[in-house]
């Protein structure tokens, strides 16, 4: 089922980064950070499972990656406790190199 292996390989990159960055997942920074990487490399913004939830369409193809990655963690911190914006605020902070991190992989996943 690949809701079950996304959610499993989202889980594996937060414990994954609970023991290379030594995440303090009370910190919102930190806990946005392991959610965007979880998120990007998990496969879970891919576009055919972004199309079930109804956010792609095959004209909203090409840069379908980052919104939703964005989006889901911006979620996850709310989740949390934070406001929508507040969310948004700590997301948009730490986005770009913590996007960029694809380790423990050379690069995201296909």
């Amino acid at each position: 089922n690949r809701t079950l292996r996304d959610t499993i390989a989202h889980a594996m990159v937060n414990a994954y980064d609970h023991c290379r960055a030594h995440v303090d997942w009370d910190d919102m920074e930190h806990f946005a950070c392991s959610e965007i990487r979880a998120a990007t490399l998990s496969g879970e913004c891919f576009y055919s499972r972004e199309r079930k939830r109804g956010n792609a369409t095959m004209f909203y193809f090409k840069n379908l990656l980052q919104p939703c990655v964005f989006r889901r963690t911006s979620e996850s911190l709310q989740f949390a406790g934070l406001s929508e914006d507040e969310a948004q605020k700590t997301v948009q902070k730490v986005f770009k190199p913590c996007f960029r991190d694809t380790m423990p992989f050379d690069r995201v996943p296909p």
